[in-house]
């Protein structure tokens, strides 16, 4: 960790099949996962890094049914990136300290999952990015301390399934669909939705947060949850039988 390793290093993956494992472990500071490139299905990658200034390109998972996880601890940043619509692959990023992470992720029945946390119990200030552009996908987000978080999502059923509101988005929320959670202060969230029947759930633990939802579409649902002090909330729909809740 930190001094500890080796710095500046690089290393380039490339996966071309099916059914493959690979790991990939870096500590120091600047070291760099430059291109993780996988075309195949039910291929398994896991990337770590402990240090400053780290980064993880994931520069194209192609194929079904791929697993890949990322953790990070320090100051790092990973991007994630499912093209060419790729369908149920399962995408996890863990990241203590101050780091910044993108997904993004094209097709069917994906699951993008990320907890950005704090560094040692000193705290941190993270960033998150999701882009989802397909149908009856699965996001999921933690973060603590600190943080941004901004969702893309264009599709139909994304955070539908299993779990679904009902009625006013639920009244109190359980909040299991799709569960995007801040814990701290001055934490931001901004949602995007185009298409129908998507879920929203958010909670924001700690005061001076900030969430936005702009929903475009029928039938979709949103469910946002502030406990604290001098939090702001904002949630636009424009469409049929949509619906929201906001308890603050």
């Amino acid at each position: 960790y930190d001094n500890m390793g080796a710095n500046g290093n690089e290393l380039d993956l490339t996966v071309s099949g099916d059914f493959n494992r690979f790991g990939i472990f870096q500590g120091g500071r600047r070291n760099s996962v430059g291109f993780v490139t996988i075309t195949g299905d039910t291929n398994e990658v896991g990337l770590r890094q402990d240090g400053l200034q780290n980064d993880i390109t994931m520069s194209t998972v192609a194929g079904d049914e791929n697993r890949v996880g990322v953790g990070q601890i320090g100051t790092n940043r990973a991007w994630g990136e499912l093209p060419g619509f790729s369908n149920r692959n399962d995408i996890l990023g863990l990241q203590e300290g101050t780091n910044d992470l993108e997904f993004y992720v094209e097709g069917t029945g994906n699951i993008a999952s990320a907890d950005q946390n704090y560094l040692s119990g000193l705290g941190g200030s993270n960033a998150a990015e999701f882009r989802i552009l397909g149908d009856n996908n699965f996001l999921d987000l933690l973060q603590q301390g600190q943080n941004t978080a901004v969702f893309l999502v264009e599709g139909d059923l994304n955070n539908a399934a299993p779990a679904s509101f009902t009625g006013v988005a639920a009244s109190d929320p359980g909040l299991t669909p799709g569960f995007f959670k801040q814990l701290g202060f001055g934490n931001d969230a901004k949602t995007s939705i185009t298409g129908d029947a998507n879920l929203v759930a958010a909670v924001q633990d700690g005061d001076a947060n900030g969430f936005t939802v702009i929903i475009v579409g029928n039938t979709n649902q949103a469910a946002v949850a502030q406990r604290g002090n001098a939090n702001d909330a904002w949630i636009s729909q424009n469409g049929t039988g949509n619906t929201a809740a906001i308890i603050q």
